[in-house]
C-alpha cells in the first residue's frame, strides 16, 4: 500500500509514502491550481505502478472553515485568518474531489491542534526520515507526516512517530 498525504494551502505539500520510500513535493496553488494538479496526476500514476495494481490511499488534511476571534489581535487580522482558513478548506475539498475522480480512496483528516501539533523542523525531519536526502518545505514535511501516520495506522506498525508520542507523554507526566 502507498499513502498520498496532502497538506493543502497556498503552498500545497504533497508526499507519497510506502514501503519503497518517500517522495515529497510542494506546489504553489496559483490562479486555478493547475500546478498542483500537474504534480498530483503523475505521482498517482507512479504510485499505482506500471500495471496499475498498487493500492493507493489519499489522506487530505481538511480544515474546518470556522471563525474563532482571537483576543489581543486586531479585527482585521482575525478576518484575514478566517479568510485563509476558508480558502484552505476550499482547496482541500477540490483536491479530495480531484483524487476521487482519479479513482482513489480519500480520507479527510482534521488538522492536529494545540499541544499535539508542532512544527516539523529540519533536525526532527532528519530524525524521522533519515533515508530522505532531498530538500523539503514545511508543507511537504507536514504532508509526509500525514502520509506516514496513516500508513503506520493501516499497517498496525508503531513506528517512530508513535514511539516519540509515547515518550513525550511519559516525559510530560514526570
Amino acid at each position: 500500500m502507498i499513502v498520498l498525504g496532502i497538506d493543502p494551502g497556498h503552498s500545497t505539500g504533497i508526499a507519497l509514502y510506502g514501503s519503497d520510500g518517500l517522495i515529497c513535493r510542494t506546489a504553489t496553488w496559483g490562479e486555478d491550481g493547475a500546478a498542483v494538479y500537474d504534480i498530483l496526476r503523475p505521482l498517482v500514476m507512479l504510485a499505482r505502478g506500471a500495471d496499475g495494481k498498487n493500492d493507493v490511499l489519499a489522506v487530505v488534511e481538511m480544515p474546518a472553515p470556522a471563525y474563532f476571534p482571537r483576543k489581543k489581535v486586531s479585527q482585521r487580522t482575525n478576518y484575514k485568518i478566517a479568510m485563509d482558513v476558508g480558502q484552505c478548506a476550499q482547496k482541500a475539498a477540490m483536491l479530495a474531489g480531484f483524487l476521487r475522480g482519479l479513482g482513489l480512496e480519500v480520507v479527510e483528516q482534521k488538522p492536529l491542534r494545540g499541544g499535539t501539533k508542532r512544527r516539523i523542523t529540519v533536525p526532527l525531519w532528519k530524525a524521522m526520515f533519515p533515508e530522505y536526502k532531498g530538500r523539503t518545505s514545511n508543507h511537504a514535511r507536514d504532508a509526509a507526516v500525514i502520509a506516514q501516520r496513516e500508513y503506520q495506522r493501516r499497517k498496525s506498525l508503531p513506528g517512530e512517530i508513535a514511539d516519540q508520542r509515547i515518550q513525550e507523554r511519559k516525559d510530560g507526566e514526570r
